[in-house]
């Protein structure tokens, strides 16, 4: 069910744990357990826009929420601003709670075509397409990302963060690597943290959040909304 803008708040002030969208895995059975676990909010594996486009059975597959299945978000990704609205539109049809925009995927296949972290690489499109999204759906919208493209000297989280913010993005979760690095190396939080300082939006942080003792921390160092495990 969609949420307005002040339930979206409410729902993570109570800093949530937040089931991270992985593509062959969140389904809805895997969603379904890990609520049963503990899971306070899901997201969907992600959803190419132009197979949605185009009526990909496995695309629109992903589209299926239950009444069961909520607080769940849908996440899309590609590399066309008006596609992704476009897109953003379609499945805002199918009542998830908000939406959420892949800016972090670095798999080249993804990345390397403009989509998921390759949006890193020109910050300013990025902004220019969430705010696109913004104002075609009437839900939620909230971006995944990571913390630069790599490897920067200084990485444009910071400032990306409150470009998306003053896009309406309602919300952020960073995974504190850079795409360069994937799942390589150790998630740097404290990027999560100076990202939180400069926003008003909620913040999410991920990235080697493996143990609640991993969630406990990244929460007291970072005094971030919630955590995305995954």
């Amino acid at each position: 069910m969609p949420l307005s803008p002040e339930s979206f708040r409410r729902l993570l002030q109570g800093r949530p744990v937040v089931l991270a969208p992985m593509e062959d895995v969140t389904d809805a059975v895997f969603r379904r357990i890990c609520r049963e676990l503990g899971a306070e909010l899901c997201v969907t594996e992600f959803v190419n826009v132009e197979g949605l486009l185009r009526g990909c059975k496995t695309a629109r597959r992903k589209l299926a929420l239950s009444a069961g299945d909520q607080p769940t978000a849908i996440q899309i990704y590609g590399a066309n601003p008006e596609r992704l609205a476009e897109a953003a539109r379609v499945a805002e049809q199918a009542g998830p709670a908000f939406l959420d925009i892949n800016c972090g995927c670095w798999v080249p296949k993804i990345a390397g075509r403009g989509a998921g972290a390759g949006w890193l690489r020109d910050p300013e499109a990025m902004v220019a397409m969430a705010r696109l999204v913004v104002r075609t759906v009437s839900l939620p919208v909230t971006v995944k990302t990571r913390i630069g493209w790599g490897p920067e000297s200084h990485m444009p989280i910071v400032d990306l963060a409150r470009r998306l913010e003053d896009a309406g993005v309602a919300a952020l979760t960073i995974h504190c690597r850079t795409a360069q690095m994937g799942h390589s190396g150790a998630a740097d939080w404290s990027w999560a943290a100076r990202a939180r300082e400069v926003v008003s939006i909620p913040v999410v942080v991920n990235g080697d959040i493996k143990t609640a003792d991993d969630a406990a921390r990244a929460l007291q160092e970072t005094g971030c909304a919630g955590v995305m495990v995954g």
